[in-house]
């Protein structure tokens, strides 16, 4: 949406049916019912324990940071679900743990089963696990561990397979599309899993992080536009210098906001300055673009009757020549 746009808001509407290329579960696709919040613990499991009939065969370390952020990114899009970190000891809904995956070529692994012990709670999810495999060169990298943990934690959630797609960002699209992990999670994921858990998806809506997101991606495709329709059209418009000043002082009042905002994740405030700085990049190159545009004054003469004519390309009037 470009600055100054009146359009009313964008709810999306999510069709499971159309999205999922397979893996949604109709039949239970949910932890908990509309309206309801629901806290879900989860825990990393240590050697010695098992998972699945497998044994751990090693602790998380320092990537016990990695997988918290992947399950805060979902927590942060939901209403409905507070994920708890408890320790191995205690009781958990979801269980992870480094094991020595068998499926396949798989680097992580997912199991999800429905209550069926609760009657009141029929129809909805009851426990998961998450395997990860202990030696896989794939999981060393940041991103890449985060792109896995953020994938399988989607499909613990209820969300199915994606056929990667040009016109969406989704972590959930299968195979996965580098640059791998997204922190904070996309407009698009947000909106769908708030669809699946009944929850609103009008950007209105979101946690205030998901709105600043959206906020800068439109001031930065808005500078995208017009940088294009400057280079293409190569003609004055005092518009132009109007809506970089707008453009310039949002951006400006979001990096106020970002560097403010509590509860942002190391990765997230590298992401923002990142985009922040593309976004004033551009600024630049637009303002550079702008300075190239010094009207200059010829004079156009038809008979006896003589006119200076003052702009960025100056042309004579049709009827008139130049002198």
């Amino acid at each position: 949406m470009g600055v100054g746009s009146a359009n009313a808001e964008e709810c999306k509407k999510y069709d499971p049916s159309t999205i999922f290329a397979w893996g949604f579960e109709k039949d239970y696709p949910t932890w908990t019912k509309a309206g309801k919040t629901r806290v879900i613990r989860w825990t990393a499991l240590e050697p010695g324990d098992s998972l699945n009939g497998k044994s751990i065969r090693s602790s998380f370390g320092s990537r016990i940071d990695w997988l918290k952020e992947a399950f805060d990114s979902w927590d942060q899009a939901l209403d409905s679900v507070v994920f708890l970190q408890v320790p191995p000891t205690e009781s958990a809904d979801i269980k992870v743990g480094y094991t020595n995956i068998l499926e396949l070529d798989y680097v992580s692994y997912f199991n999800v089963w429905p209550d069926i012990v609760n009657p009141e709670n029929a129809g909805l999810r009851a426990r998961a696990t998450i395997e990860f495999k202990y030696d896989a060169p794939f999981l060393y990298l940041k991103q890449n561990f985060m792109q896995s943990a953020q994938f399988e934690i989607g499909r613990i959630l209820g969300l199915g397979y994606i056929n990667p797609k040009n016109d969406i960002v989704s972590i959930m699209e299968f195979p996965w599309q580098a640059p791998y992990m997204q922190v904070p999670l996309s407009e698009y994921d947000v909106g769908l899993i708030r669809s699946i858990y009944g929850e609103s998806t009008c950007p209105s809506s979101f946690p205030d992080l998901f709105k600043a997101y959206a906020k800068l991606k439109s001031l930065s495709d808005e500078i995208t536009r017009m940088t294009e329709e400057i280079t293409n059209l190569k003609k004055e418009n005092t518009s132009y210098r109007e809506r970089v000043l707008v453009l310039e002082t949002n951006i400006l009042a979001l990096e106020s906001q970002f560097k403010t905002e509590v509860g942002l994740s190391q990765d997230a405030r590298n992401s923002l300055e990142s985009q922040l700085a593309d976004a004033k990049k551009k600024i630049i190159a637009v303002n550079a673009e702008l300075a190239k545009w010094k009207p200059s004054t010829i004079t156009c003469i038809k008979g006896k009757i003589k006119k200076k004519i003052t702009a960025i390309k100056p042309k004579c009037p049709a009827g008139f020549k130049r002198l």
